[in-house]
C-alpha cells in the first residue's frame, strides 16, 4: 500500500487568496452557451437567490466559507494513489490554488500543491511514483516481460522501501538515499535478486 494513504486521511487543504474574478460563463463557453453553468461562474454568488416556483429546487452554492470543499475521494490502484476533490464555487478573495498538508505529530507540512480546475471547481493529487518523500535520484531496471513486481531495499537499513508493479518491462525507480540499493523482481513476486550494490542516479 502507498505510505501516503493513512496519512491522507489526516491532511488538510488549504486555501490562499488571489481576489481575481473568474470569466463568465460567455468567456468560458461562448456567447450560444452563456447561461451553461451560469450559478457557478464568474460573480456565481450573485445568482443564489430564492426558489422561483414550479421549478425544481437547486443546491444553494454559497455555503460557508470554511465548507468549500465539498468532499474528497480517494482511489488506490497498485502503488499509484489519486485524490480528487470537488469544491463549492469560489469567491475573488479566494485562490484557485490549494495546498495539500499533511500532519506529522503536532506539526503540518505541505506535501503538494494544485490549481483548481474552472470552470467545474475540482482538482486531483496523483501520487504514482514519487509517494511525498523526497527523492534523491533513481535506479534502472531491465527485464524481458511485461508488468513486473519490483521491490527496492535499503542495504544500509536493511529497510524495504516500496513493493510495487510496474506496467512496462524497464524503466526508473525512485530512492530517498545515496545508500546502496538492491532491487528484486519478479512476474507475481519479486523472489529474484535483480542487481544488488545499486546507488542513485539523478
Amino acid at each position: 500500500m502507498n505510505p501516503l494513504f493513512p496519512a491522507l486521511m489526516a491532511s488538510a487543504f488549504i486555501l490562499s487568496a488571489s481576489g481575481e474574478l473568474m470569466p463568465t460563463s460567455a468567456e468560458v463557453f461562448g456567447g450560444k452557451y452563456a447561461s451553461l453553468d451560469n450559478r457557478a461562474t464568474s460573480d456565481w454568488w450573485t445568482r443564489q437567490g430564492p426558489q422561483r416556483k414550479n421549478r425544481k429546487a437547486m443546491i444553494n452554492l454559497d455555503v460557508p466559507r470554511d465548507k468549500v470543499i465539498g468532499f474528497a475521494i480517494y482511489t488506490l490502484e497498485g502503488s499509484s494513489l489519486k485524490m480528487t476533490a470537488q469544491l463549492f464555487p469560489l469567491k475573488p478573495d479566494e485562490s484557485q490554488e490549494i495546498r495539500l498538508e499533511l500532519k506529522k505529530g503536532d506539526t503540518w507540512k505541505e506535501i503538494a500543491k494544485q490549481k483548481i480546475i474552472y470552470p467545474g471547481w475540482p482538482l486531483t493529487f496523483n501520487f504514482n511514483d514519487n509517494d511525498g518523500r523526497k527523492a534523491t535520484g533513481h535506479l534502472e531496471y531491465n527485464v524481458d516481460f511485461q508488468y513486473p513486481v519490483v521491490q527496492i531495499i535499503n542495504e544500509r537499513t536493511d529497510e524495504i522501501l516500496y513493493t510495487k508493479r510496474v506496467k512496462k518491462s524497464k524503466g526508473k525507480l525512485l530512492v530517498y538515499s545515496t545508500d546502496p540499493h538492491t532491487i528484486k523482481i519478479g512476474k507475481d513476486k519479486p523472489v529474484l535478486v535483480f542487481k544488488t550494490g545499486l546507488t542513485a542516479k539523478n
